[in-house]
């Protein structure tokens, strides 16, 4: 158990994005530089996307986050992980939605397959996986969405826990995948199901 809240706490430290950095002032008789965009004018400028995520039934909710670069995820702007800043790795990730659940033992699951219930409900809104793995009773699933604009969700299921992300955007792959390596060891040897 321990462990797992551990994981859900490097989840969210993974996929939170860094807060807006403001502007500087540019000193006098020096050419003013743009300020940067911020996760609010970014989504103001793209179509707003429904995070949606099922409930799951006879379960207990263990952890529940719906944060904006605003609020809570300007917190961790400053942090990096594996040496890399979040700011780099988390692209244009402005939202996150997280839910966890808790049930008493694997044999009182709330349904047959707990990542195949999320993972039906994220394709039915066109979502592709990009990547499974499965080990000892645990899974990580992670899909791509397309529309209104790439956007992703993360599953991580325990035998008795089952955690679940989405966000409004979709991050640095490739300064991602250290990250992913440090937070959970061996996520990336043998995974499978990339775009089924």
């Amino acid at each position: 158990m321990r462990r797992h809240h551990a994981l859900v706490s490097a989840a969210v430290l993974l996929l939170v994005p860094a807060a807006t950095h403001t502007a500087r002032a540019a000193a006098p008789q020096q050419s003013q530089q743009a300020a940067p965009t911020t996760g609010a004018a970014l989504r103001r400028d793209r179509p707003a996307i429904k995070l949606d995520i099922p409930a799951l039934p006879k379960s207990e909710v263990t952890l529940e986050v719906d944060a904006m670069d605003e609020d809570l995820l300007g917190l961790v702007k400053s942090l990096n992980l594996q040496g890399i800043p979040l700011t780099e790795a988390l692209g244009d990730i402005t939202h996150l939605r997280l839910m966890s659940y808790k049930w008493l033992t694997p044999e009182t699951s709330p349904v047959a397959n707990v990542s195949e219930f999320y993972e039906a409900a994220f394709r039915k809104e066109g979502a592709r996986r990009n990547l499974f793995q499965s080990n000892a009773g645990s899974k990580i699933t992670m899909l791509t969405f397309d529309r209104p604009r790439k956007h992703f969700a993360l599953i991580i299921e325990k035998p008795t826990e089952v955690m679940i992300a989405r966000t409004d955007g979709y991050p640095d792959l490739e300064k991602l995948g250290p990250i992913l390596n440090g937070l959970f060891p061996g996520v990336m040897r043998g995974a499978r199901g990339a775009g089924q």
